[in-house]
């Protein structure tokens, strides 16, 4: 004869002095870790904002790499270091771009500037579309973990710039 433990109900649980509900105390006692604020009024503005800063500070850090470490940046990318005059051409042109999506999209993020955000989405989205036409026309291989990457950060910069109030 096995016993069970059974646990009464619990519809209420209180944090931080504010009431969440059941589901939200069992999503939280599944794994998702998220301060308290976040079941709060907005959730899901407030999560897809969360989401939108988490996917623009790599991009932010690759641009910053490329500035002080071009042959470690070059290799996260899985592209080798050019030499001669390609060399300055692609530290040149791969910083702007990344600074691009990385600086703007936090800028209009944590300023709710839905203009910067949109040119920042605009850069990543011609970046997977350019990823995939290299594949296809100009048989390069297609690194699908990295357009997969570039079209979830597309969704969810788009889904962020439709909530902010700007």
């Amino acid at each position: 004869m096995t016993a069970k433990l059974v646990l009464p109900p619990l519809r209420f649980i209180v944090v931080h002095r504010r009431l969440i509900t059941h589901g939200q105390k069992m999503a939280c006692l599944c794994g998702i870790i998220a301060p308290s604020f976040l079941f709060l009024g907005g959730t899901m503005e407030k999560l897809i904002r969360i989401l939108a800063i988490i996917m623009a500070l790599p991009l932010a850090l690759i641009a910053v790499r490329w500035v002080v470490d071009p042959s470690g940046a070059a290799q996260s990318l899985e592209m080798t270091l050019l030499e001669g005059a390609a060399r300055n051409s692609q530290i040149g042109d791969t910083t702007a771009v990344f600074f691009g999506m990385g600086f703007l999209s936090l800028y209009g993020i944590l300023k709710e500037k839905r203009d910067f955000l949109y040119a920042a989405t605009f850069l990543i989205a011609v970046v997977a579309v350019a990823r995939v036409l290299a594949g296809l026309v100009h048989d390069a291989p297609t690194i699908w973990l990295f357009v997969a990457i570039e079209a979830i950060t597309v969704v969810v910069w788009l889904a962020h710039a439709k909530n902010m109030k700007s």
